[in-house]
Parts: structure tokens; sequence; C-alpha cells
């Protein structure tokens, strides 16, 4: 095959001249590759998201549950306080809460009911002494956690020892 002068100098130009598109033969791969890295990542982040959620909404379940099972143990205490004012209001005599898990004094009736291993549900009632009803003074959880006499001695102010 012969080509003509012109035809030669212009493959040869196109040989001498450095290709335009040199820088962005691998910058497609690139782009994808960071776009991958980048979605890998988030989908790493919303799984750790979601786990989180899950096993909070299991611990608030478990909590709910705890908390109205020990609500439901003591409104039996109370029917029973309440059943015993009744027969005592009929009877003319004062109430009996010898067998039933409460402490009374004083026109007070109180008891605890467990929760859960840290806390306690505490409920107080006051008698009324001449009508024999009651009202619900105190409802409400409390930490039962007993703090011991373990302290730390970081400083001895007194210089005693």
């Amino acid at each position: 095959m012969t080509y003509t002068r012109s035809k030669q100098k212009s493959i040869s130009r196109r040989r001498d001249r450095a290709p335009d598109n040199i820088m962005f033969t691998g910058s497609s791969l690139l782009l994808v590759s960071i776009l991958i890295v980048c979605l890998v990542t988030f989908a790493a982040l919303n799984l750790s998201t979601a786990k989180s959620d899950l096993s909070y909404s299991r611990r608030l379940v478990n909590s709910r549950q705890d908390y109205y099972a020990a609500c439901n143990s003591a409104n039996e205490i109370i029917a029973q306080v309440q059943d015993r004012l009744i027969a005592a209001d009929e009877g003319k005599t004062s109430p009996d809460f010898t067998d039933l898990p409460v402490v009374c004094s004083e026109g007070l009736v109180s008891f605890s009911v467990p929760v859960n291993e840290r806390q306690e549900l505490m409920v107080e009632l006051s008698l009324d002494s001449d009508e024999y009803y009651y009202n619900i003074t105190t409802f409400q959880v409390v930490t039962a956690v007993e703090r011991g006499e373990d302290t730390l001695n970081l400083m001895n102010v007194t210089g005693e020892y």
C-alpha cells in the first residue's frame, strides 16, 4: 500500500502527538470504586444503627412488661386492702392487714413490689380513720439498689489515719 507524502505526514503527526484522553482512562474505574466504598460504608452504618435500635426497643419492651406486671401486683394488693377496709366498715371493727405484705403505721399502709433487679414500685396509702377509705399518696418507681458502706479514701484532709 502506498501512501502519498501528505498522508504519511498526517499518520506520523498522530503518532508524535500525545493522546488527549490518556488521563481519563482510569478515572471511571476510580469513580466507581469510590462510589462502592461509600455505599458499603453507609450500609454498614445503617446496619449498625438498625441493630442498636432493635436492642433498645427490646430493652424498652422488657422494662415496660416488668413495670406493668408490678403495677398489676400492686393493684391486687390495693384491692385486698380495700376489701379489708370494706369488711371492717361493715363490722365496725379495725381493719386487719396482718396476712398482707404491707407495713401499717398511723393511718398509712405502705408496700413495695419489685419491678426488676434495680427498681421497685413503692405504694403508700393514707387511710381515713373515720370512714374506712384510702387515698393513694405514692405510686412510683424507685431505685432499689442499696448503697454499701464501701468508700474510697482519695485524700486525707484531716491528716489523721
